[in-house]
């Protein structure tokens, strides 16, 4: 069994705070066009200017059949990490930020694998803003910005 952690950092010049979010995986050629976030972490922790911290959800480990493994290390299918997490900030506007990474085994290039690599489709990557009135939820963006 494995988990997920995914190392997140505070660049903005002042306190983030963090009140949802979601962290999956998947074992699959090509992700579904629209992400599934199922159950989210609900926290309300202070991330402080140029912190970094570690987030896992611990109610879905990852768990890898033999056959699943073998078809992963044969490029036959990956094993996807992806998510949200939603924080606001000190004039208590909405940001949220979506992510998705494939486990690199076999690279096209023939060159060394890099392990988890940014991929997947434009939904599950992007980063939306919404001031203060109104809520911010995964399914309901206001404004988009596709993460390189």
């Amino acid at each position: 069994m494995m988990r997920a952690l995914v190392c997140i950092k505070n660049a903005g010049r002042s306190n983030a705070y963090l009140l949802r979010y979601s962290i999956r995986w998947k074992v699959a050629l090509e992700l579904p066009e629209e992400p599934f976030y199922g159950h989210m972490a609900v926290t309300n922790q202070v991330i402080e200017r140029d912190e970094m911290t570690w987030l896992v959800y611990d109610p879905d480990p990852i768990v890898l059949s033999d056959a699943e493994r073998t078809a992963i290390n044969s490029n036959q299918t990956h094993l996807w990490i992806y998510g949200f997490l939603a924080y606001g900030d000190f004039m208590e506007d909405m940001h949220t930020i979506g992510f998705s990474y494939r486990w690199e085994i076999v690279p096209a290039t023939g060159d060394q694998p890099r392990g988890l690599i940014p991929d997947g489709p434009p939904r599950y990557r992007y980063q939306s803003y919404q001031q203060k009135e109104g809520d911010v939820t995964p399914g309901k963006r206001i404004s988009r910005r596709r993460v390189a």
